[in-house]
């Protein structure tokens, strides 16, 4: 039962940043367990003790956040909990705020259990689909939805009204047919009752057609607005990103070229016609073996543009927290400006995040490819520098992917990664994700951040690397001396095949963190530990400062525990 028998240093935010200040470190990233989890009280403490130690804050934000879901209620959760993270994160003075790209799965992979029993199909910024179709220059959209759909949402659309307008008209057309068949159609003849059948149901869809062609560009309510399903409003919104020529398209192709030009994907087409019949034949293509790259491209084209929403939203929240909130804030004037100045300069990264298990490999927005481009585009987007990528070496293992392979490979196709990229989240990477420590000397690891660093990263802003903590009594174990020792490394620009050359990256120079002197030194002081408690000699610990050695007149401070072990 995590959420009762937790360890005493996690029953707080306060107490986690305590914790990790007794180990170190220079950087501290606290997992908020609920996204209003720092109070501005709260948050003043951490901000005194952060000061004090000289350890800079950062926050990551709740990890069941439905970012990337075209749905009413789970976008309305997904905004309100990055709002209240964000907030948490300012209170306590944290120098950036880390969300997960995805936690949710393809739409056609979600079960029922999953979904909100009633589906409000919304656009990017969590309007009713209607309010996207209803818009002067959606003219095409609204043709194409209604083209594809008009049989699966006209009952749904439609209101009392437009029904009885239609069956009157299909009525006045009913009879117009049986006067022009006449004898021949009362008789059953077979050309005439065809004839009558083809003719009623083509009326029939022209007028159903026309009504709803009406009925979106007055942007009238839907009789059951709540009718709708997540593989539709995905099939929707990327049919309205291709058709403008969104700049996420433009930049997530670039990523994936290669696979888009073997199954002959590219161009990508611009007119709505064009663009149905692509999208089908790629999603057709992506079910073929190997070709499941072909999905993730288009899944992400739709989930980076739901993000997109939000982060907009989210920034605008940032600026009615400093113009609006903050000055009514009962706290001393100087701590409103502290505030202030904390809300201007917070930044936002976006983690690859994981899922595993029977999907791994199957969220909306999780390769380090994917985020790249996305964090690129919302940059354009929203005229922001604040929007930067955190990769998690281990959530990639977990999603199936090899890092020691994806990571050289994501640096080919993003030669300036470096710019985007604000932290790593550095562990030694397996699939069952159990955050195992790094050990010094680990050239492995090393290669994963020398590829990063090829790419820009460090160059241009501070990056931080963060160690995260596993469940074991002692999880950082030499986790924070092997990435101090990396990091020297990288800033010297070192290869990793000129590490041989260097046994300081191995700990075993003199003088280092880890030498082979003070690991010897440790080995001596504890080398008598496993006999504490059974020497029968009257002795304090295990050497001769005991009531005995004292009484022969020898004094304490003529022995040294160091010197006799």
């Amino acid at each position: 039962m995590y959420g009762v028998a937790r360890t005493s240093e996690l029953a707080s935010a306060l107490r986690k940043f305590g914790f990790g200040i007794t180990k170190g470190v220079e950087v501290l990233e606290s997992i908020l367990d609920v996204p209003h989890e720092i109070s501005y009280s709260e948050g003043k403490e951490i901000r005194d003790l952060t000061e004090k130690m000289g350890v800079e804050a950062l926050i990551h934000g709740a990890l069941d956040t439905p970012v990337t879901m075209g749905e009413m209620e789970l976008w309305r959760r997904a905004q309100d909990t990055m709002e209240r993270s964000i907030r948490s994160a300012i209170m306590c003075g944290a120098s950036y705020v880390l969300f997960h790209g995805s936690v949710w799965r393809w739409p056609e992979t979600l079960t029922a259990a999953e979904l909100p029993v009633s589906w409000t199909m919304v656009d990017e910024l969590g309007r009713p689909i209607r309010e996207r179709l209803k818009e002067p220059e959606e003219k095409e959209l609204r043709e194409w939805f209604v083209e594809k759909y008009w049989r699966t949402y006209a009952g749904y659309i439609l209101l009392p009204e437009e029904d009885r307008l239609i069956e009157a008209e299909i009525l006045a057309k009913t009879r117009e047919l049986e006067e022009k068949l006449g004898e021949r159609l009362r008789k059953g003849e077979k050309e005439a009752v065809e004839e009558f059948t083809r003719e009623r149901g083509k009326f029939y869809e022209t007028k159903i057609k026309e009504v709803l062609k009406e009925h979106l560009e007055e942007g009238k309510k839907w009789l059951h607005e709540d009718r709708g399903n997540p593989v539709d409003i995905y099939r929707i919104m990327a049919h309205y990103l291709l058709l403008k020529k969104d700049p996420i398209g433009e930049e997530l192709s670039k990523m994936y070229r290669k696979e888009l030009e073997e199954a002959g994907l590219l161009p990508i087409p611009t007119e709505s016609k064009k663009i149905e019949e692509w999208v089908g034949n790629l999603l057709k293509r992506s079910k073929e073996a190997g070709k499941k790259p072909l999905a993730d491209f288009y899944y992400a084209i739709v989930a980076s543009k739901y993000y997109e929403g939000h982060l907009k939203k989210l920034l605008e929240t940032v600026e009615n927290f400093i113009k609006k909130e903050v000055p009514i804030l009962e706290v001393p004037p100087d701590e409103k400006e502290k505030l202030k100045k904390i809300a201007k300069e917070i930044k936002i990264t976006i983690e690859t995040p994981f899922i595993g298990g029977a999907y791994a490999g199957m969220m909306t927005l999780w390769h380090p490819r994917q985020i790249y481009a996305a964090v690129k585009s919302f940059r354009k987007a929203l005229q922001t520098e604040k929007i930067f990528m955190t990769i998690d070496f281990e959530h990639t293992a977990v999603e199936g992917v090899d890092p020691y392979k994806e990571i050289p490979e994501f640096t080919k196709l993003a030669p300036d990664a470096g710019k985007f990229i604000l932290s790593l989240h550095v562990t030694k990477p397996t699939p069952l994700h159990h955050h195992l420590e790094v050990e010094p000397g680990d050239v492995e690891i090393y290669k994963l951040l020398w590829n990063l660093r090829k790419a820009g990263m460090g160059k241009y802003f501070t990056v931080y690397l963060i160690f995260e903590r596993g469940g074991e009594a002692e999880p950082y174990k030499r986790s924070i001396t092997a990435l101090k020792i990396m990091v020297d490394h990288l800033e010297k620009n070192i290869a990793p095949e000129e590490l041989i050359k260097r046994p300081e990256f191995f700990g075993v120079t003199t003088g280092e963190i880890a030498s082979e002197e003070r690991q010897l030194a440790t080995i001596r002081e504890h080398a008598r530990d496993p006999l504490k408690g059974l020497i029968t000699v009257p002795e304090e610990a295990y050497t001769f400062l005991g009531r005995a050695a004292t009484e022969k007149g020898k004094r304490p401070e003529e022995w040294k525990k160091e010197e006799l072990r």
